[in-house]
């Protein structure tokens, strides 16, 4: 691009320097003819006049009413810039007033990017803009998939195998050899060779869901039980020990593990430690492991 101004500016210096050695009439006649050169822009973009007119239209000779005779109208291309807006997703919760079953929500959709803001469409924008055609394609093969996981979220694993053992493998036996055609295309340094390289790397890791229903297409659920320790991990930082940072993250485990098993965690820690204090024996502490707790039979021992 750089060398292409240069060129630019070297011909309106050659142009304006043989521009003071012509006549008027011929410095006026070559005006024309490149306006006549032009062309003219798409007709099916949308036009914005502006119209400039003179302000006084009374002739300085005369004082007579000026009429009009014509006008001069040219083009340029312009270009209006991406516009952002904000997708809300409403979540409500519900309680039941007559008990404490917990909280009732709508799971929150999938993310193309776990706890990221931009959307699809934005994350393809960005995208296209470099590499438009190959990086668009590549997201609508991905969304193809997903549409799939949609369909079957909440079947059975068997279920959920056949399904994509019919309807997602000719999809990923598809989308292998593309990227590899699309990655002899583009330059090997760009970023969208190098996502292309990282998951040709991978692909037996990729495409594991596939035979195996109980495997999530991505890692988001496991993102999402993290995320937490992702966001509290400054604090783990002042442990004061090895051991102090040991014990946080035994702790932080045994939390997040409660979670998983839909295990409140405070009163879990409660009946647990109340237990250990009345004497449970160390040779059966995995039955106080989350996956093992009854919190009923805890609460009888203790």
């Amino acid at each position: 691009m750089l060398l292409g101004l240069e060129d630019v500016e070297q011909a309106a210096a050659c142009e304006a320097a043989g521009a003071e050695q012509v006549t008027p009439a011929a410095r006026q006649a070559g005006a024309a003819k490149r306006r006549a050169n032009r062309g003219a822009l798409p007709a099916h973009l949308p036009r914005i006049e502006t119209t400039l007119d003179i302000d006084d239209k009374t002739c300085r000779c005369c004082q007579g009413a000026l009429h009009r005779i014509g006008e001069d109208k040219s083009e340029r291309l312009d270009i209006v810039p991406a516009q952002f807006r904000v997708l809300v997703t409403i979540r409500p919760k519900y309680a039941c007033r007559q008990c404490e079953d917990g909280i009732v929500q709508a799971l929150a959709p999938a993310r193309l990017i776990e706890g990221g803001m931009p959307t699809e469409t934005t994350i393809a924008q960005v995208l296209v803009s470099k590499y438009a055609p190959i990086a668009s394609e590549a997201l609508q093969r991905i969304a193809a998939l997903y549409a799939i996981e949609k369909d079957i979220r909440g079947r059975s694993a068997e279920e959920r195998r056949l399904v994509r053992q019919q309807k997602s493998r000719p999809l990923i036996d598809a989308l292998e050899p593309w990227l590899r055609t699309k990655l002899g295309l583009i330059s090997q340094k760009g970023k969208l060779a190098e996502a292309i390289n990282y998951a040709l790397s991978r692909w037996e890791g990729l495409t594991r869901f596939l035979d195996d229903g109980r495997i999530e297409l991505d890692n988001n659920t496991v993102e999402r039980s993290i995320r937490p320790i992702t966001l509290n991990r400054k604090n783990a930082l002042f442990a004061g020990s090895d051991g102090g940072a040991e014990h946080w993250a035994t702790i932080a485990s045994l939390i997040e593990t409660c979670k998983l098993n839909d295990i409140d965690p405070l009163g879990y820690l409660t009946d647990v430690l109340t237990r250990i204090a009345n004497g449970h024996p160390n040779r059966d502490i995995e039955a106080l492991l989350p996956w093992a707790y009854q919190k009923q039979d805890l609460r009888a021992v203790a």
